[in-house]
């Protein structure tokens, strides 16, 4: 048996397996937000290649936001994994202010990553 063989039975155990467990209510599913998928692309960022679909996505959307007074933290949280105490000492604001500004612009980055579903959460809360 070849390793993708073997990877693809894993796969397809797996998902029957929670399949079986949600209908059964031991889990619950959670759909992930776009907000979480967002901050999910941001962190995977660094490893992408420059050519990967994702990260060409992402680049698009960074563009759309790089006007915006914070827009470093995204860089700096995400990619370089600076603490919001370490951001608010570098903006010289306090750390809820990063929280907030930092939950703000992911915000955005997930309208324009997943517009469709960004819209039916906001019409369905």
């Amino acid at each position: 048996m070849t390793d993708k063989e073997l990877e693809r039975i894993i796969d397809m155990t797996v998902d029957r397996t929670v399949k079986r467990l949600i209908e059964s209510n031991k889990i619950k599913y959670q759909k992930t937000t776009p907000f979480k998928k967002t901050e999910e692309m941001l962190y995977l960022y660094p490893c992408l290649s420059p050519t990967n679909e994702s990260r060409l996505k992402v680049d698009k959307a960074l563009k759309n936001i790089e006007h915006m007074k914070y827009f470093d933290i995204i860089k700096l949280k995400y990619w370089d994994k600076i603490s919001h105490e370490k951001l608010a000492e570098i903006y010289d604001v306090e750390v809820s202010t990063i929280y907030n500004q930092k939950k703000n612009l992911v915000r955005i980055l997930s309208m324009y990553l997943f517009p469709e579903e960004s819209a039916e959460r906001i019409l369905n809360n």
